[in-house]
């Protein structure tokens, strides 16, 4: 996760790891329409259907992501994958306006 981020800021299309409208570094969920992250104060229930959920171990491994010693508390499983992937495939398909495929986390067990 780690190397695709700093892949993405090498791009140019880095995928900024706090809140898209107050800029806290913490965020619950991901809003693919903005391409960024929002935080429980700036979260409306309104916009519920229009996000996506992040599970507290996801949260934490992408406020975390250059922070090595954090990282190594959590157990990394397939459900925390799935979510960062997504993340990642929307990101990439928002800048390049066609759809993404990360095969390479397929096999994760």
């Amino acid at each position: 996760v780690r190397f695709v981020v700093k892949f993405l800021t090498l791009l140019g299309i880095s995928l900024e790891m706090s809140c898209i409208r107050c800029h806290k570094k913490s965020f619950q969920s991901f809003y693919p329409q903005k391409d960024g992250f929002l935080c429980a104060d700036c979260f409306r229930p309104v916009m519920n259907e229009n996000l996506i959920s992040l599970k507290p171990e996801t949260t934490y491994v992408l406020e975390n992501i250059y922070n090595l010693k954090g990282i190594k508390t959590v157990k990394i499983n397939r459900d925390l994958i799935e979510e960062v992937k997504n993340i990642i495939i929307i990101h990439l398909g928002n800048h390049f306006n066609k759809p993404f495929h990360l095969h390479s986390l397929n096999d994760y067990r």
